[in-house]
């Protein structure tokens, strides 16, 4: 039997969100992002270079989750490099993500986000 969204969302073993992003930011840039496809992700929002918060459509059970995923930055026009990434200010709502350079501290805003969330 299929599950209904409300049991799909609380069943740890799926994803309670997913997106793939895109920009044509350059990495120290700050401005738009475009949410290309996804699941219970209602925005990404640029806060800062290298800063991106993110809010779900509906709320998960807790803030009791991972982030998975990738991401690449470069100069607005062609990715060149990946990019790694520090989660915080999880809630049920949303969360944050400060993306970097892979090998220094510089603060990156990426080009490309592809994450899945899961958690319970």
């Amino acid at each position: 039997d299929a599950l209904t969204p409300t049991q799909a969302i609380n069943c740890p073993i799926f994803a309670k969100a997913w997106a793939n992003i895109s920009s044509s930011l350059a990495y120290n840039a700050t401005g738009s992002l475009t949410i290309d496809s996804n699941y219970n992700i209602a925005t990404a929002s640029v806060t800062g270079q290298g800063v991106v918060a993110f809010t779900f459509s509906d709320n998960l059970p807790s803030g009791n989750f991972v982030v998975i995923g990738s991401a690449n930055y470069g100069d607005g026009t062609t990715v060149t490099k990946d990019s790694r990434y520090a989660v915080s200010n999880e809630s049920a709502s949303g969360f944050t993500l400060t993306f970097n350079e892979v090998d220094d501290s510089t603060l990156t805003t990426p080009m490309t986000i592809r994450i899945a969330i899961f958690g319970t």
